[in-house]
């Protein structure tokens, strides 16, 4: 089978990016949180994010970012993001190419060969971009994550077999930002992610868990 797609990107229309930010003003009191997942297709833009993470801070709200690597500079102060290793890496090489003036990472070591490595650079893009918290998923590694004022916490993987990582990212996010919702520190939120994507790699395609699901793997291990 052969896939091939045909798009044109282009940052969004300012009226429907206005459209976009009085749904959510209008909006965001009925909601809990938010996950914004960038896939560099001109929807998110840094206007769009710089706007939603303030009214989430307004009013006290959840925010959660899934990163496009060129758009790193974007999410200061949301909660969290969740960069792979490979994208972790590309966005150290983005930001120290493209930094802000009077900011940039202290960091030049763009490979994350180890898991000091990824301690290092993780401190200080949580530190660079204000983040309430980072978390970095590792594949087979786990996942590491970073918290102001926390020492980073390594979270073991949790999968048994793995048939396909699609939407792994997708699964850790949401979960995360659900767990944080209901009420959980940001090492149970990651742990109770972590466990959801095992599940999720051990079975084909993209593909939902369930509660029940992820308390099975709680007591299987």
């Amino acid at each position: 089978m052969v896939r091939v797609d045909r798009e044109e990107n282009g940052i969004i229309q300012e009226d429907l990016s206005h459209k976009i930010l009085s749904f959510v003003e209008k909006n965001l009191k009925n909601i809990d949180g938010i996950i914004l997942s960038d896939y560099g297709k001109g929807v998110i833009t840094k206007k769009l994010v710089r706007r939603v993470c303030s009214l989430a801070h307004q009013q006290k709200k959840i925010i959660t970012i899934d990163p496009k690597v060129e758009h790193f500079n974007y999410y200061t102060k949301a909660t969290c993001i969740t960069p792979n290793r490979k994208e972790t890496e590309n966005a150290i090489r983005n930001i120290i190419i493209t930094h802000e003036k009077g900011r940039t990472l202290k960091i030049k070591n763009d490979k994350l060969k180890t898991l000091k490595d990824v301690c290092v650079a993780g401190d200080e893009i949580l530190s660079y971009l204000h983040l309430e918290s980072l978390l970095i998923t590792l594949g087979e590694h786990g996942m590491y994550l970073f918290e102001k004022k926390q020492e980073p916490f390594l979270i073991p993987t949790k999968a048994r077999e793995v048939f396909d990582v699609t939407g792994a990212g997708d699964t850790v996010i949401s979960v995360f930002t659900l767990s944080l919702i209901a009420g959980a520190t940001k090492r149970e939120a990651a742990i109770l992610a972590n466990y959801a994507a095992g599940v999720v790699v051990a079975k084909t395609g993209a593909v939902t868990v369930s509660p029940k699901e992820i308390l099975q793997a709680i007591e299987v291990d």
